[in-house]
């Protein structure tokens, strides 16, 4: 009985690892190939970017320091227009870059200090913007510190 079982579990172990011969080639395809792009797959996006204000001109700003580390922005123009720091050297990646700011209203521009590696830590009285692809030197109070960031912007009407 013995012998028997082990020819069996012999017989069973040599069966199973048999997989039949091996393929040097895959299997032909039935898909049909792909030879060029669908018109849709080529061109621009055929929807329209949303109308929007246009890009404030710097000198109808008007910059002033608020509370600590809150730069006010007053559009003293007279139509709406869009306050963009995108290009901002010191802007959070994460931030929301752009307001839109009605004749007469304000925004607020956050900025946070940086205690980083420095030599000496100064208090920071300006903050350097990018506002609208235009320097500016926009007033801020903050303690002593390395430097500053840009962290938000939002209308403050």
């Amino acid at each position: 009985m013995k012998g028997a079982l082990a020819i069996t579990l012999a017989f069973t172990v040599v069966a199973c690892s048999d997989d039949g011969p091996l393929r040097t080639d895959p299997p032909a395809s039935t898909s049909p190939v792909a030879s060029e792009l669908a018109p849709s797959q080529v061109t621009a996006s055929t929807v329209a970017p949303p109308e929007g204000p246009p890009p404030c001109d710097v000198d109808d700003l008007a910059f002033v320091a608020g509370d600590e580390g809150i730069v006010v922005i007053r559009n003293t123009g007279p139509i709406e227009c869009e306050v963009d720091v995108s290009d901002s050297p010191n802007r959070d990646p994460l931030m929301e870059p752009s307001i839109w700011l009605h004749p007469g209203s304000e925004g607020e521009l956050a900025v946070e200090p940086n205690d980083g590696e420095c030599g000496q830590h100064v208090p920071v009285t300006s903050v350097d913007l990018v506002v609208n692809g235009r320097a500016v030197a926009a007033p801020v109070g903050l303690p002593a510190a390395c430097s500053a960031t840009l962290v938000a912007i939002y209308t403050a009407d």
